[in-house]
């Protein structure tokens, strides 16, 4: 199944300390140690505004599920930090789920949990995931140094419009059909 990547295109809340250069929703785009946010303290939340679903454009017939995915580690050696995270729509928390981020000396990604409804029943929609905001904050601190977050995407799978041809041509070989109706016309 196809699949497109969207990452922060807005900040809604941010009280992590900015590393490198450009706005958190900028440095949340890339994997580099060179750009990120990183904090200390528990209770440190960001939230994100995400890229808009090109649905249309990529000739989505439905969203099979959506899996946000962040890079992160700990800055300090043997250390732990619990991060709480969560898919939010404007007025609501979607899902929410707590990550253990350790110290690994490189750049981890952590995969959320992969989500096939926007509410448990309901398939996600074009509106759904254009309102999407991915929410980071720390339930628990890492007891010395700071966890930080270089990279935020949102990987949205789905399932393509099929287009069938206009008019199949067969002018030598063998024409094998496999499913579907077959209605020959002189």
């Amino acid at each position: 199944m196809p699949t497109v990547t969207l990452f922060p295109n807005a900040v809604d809340t941010n009280n992590w300390t900015i590393v490198g250069s450009g706005d958190a929703d900028e440095v949340l785009v890339d994997a580099e140690y060179s750009n990120y946010l990183k904090t200390a303290a528990s209770g440190k939340i960001f939230i994100m505004n995400m890229d808009n679903l090109d649905f249309a454009g990529l000739n989505i017939d439905s969203i099979d599920s959506i899996q946000a995915t962040m890079a992160a580690d700990c800055t300090v050696r043997s250390q732990n930090s619990i991060l709480r995270c969560r898919v939010l729509s404007p007025s609501t928390v979607l899902y929410s789920e707590g990550i253990t981020v350790s110290t690994v000396g490189s750049i981890t990604y952590y995969p959320w949990t992969s989500r096939t409804t926007s509410d448990g029943s309901t398939a996600w929609t074009d509106s759904d995931i254009d309102d999407i905001l991915l929410s980071v904050d720390v339930d628990t601190a890492p007891s010395s140094g700071d966890v930080i977050v270089t990279q935020l995407k949102l990987i949205i799978t789905y399932t393509e419009v099929v287009v069938p041809p206009t008019k199949l041509t067969l002018n030598s070989g063998t024409l094998n059909i496999k499913g579907g109706n077959l209605i020959i016309k002189g």
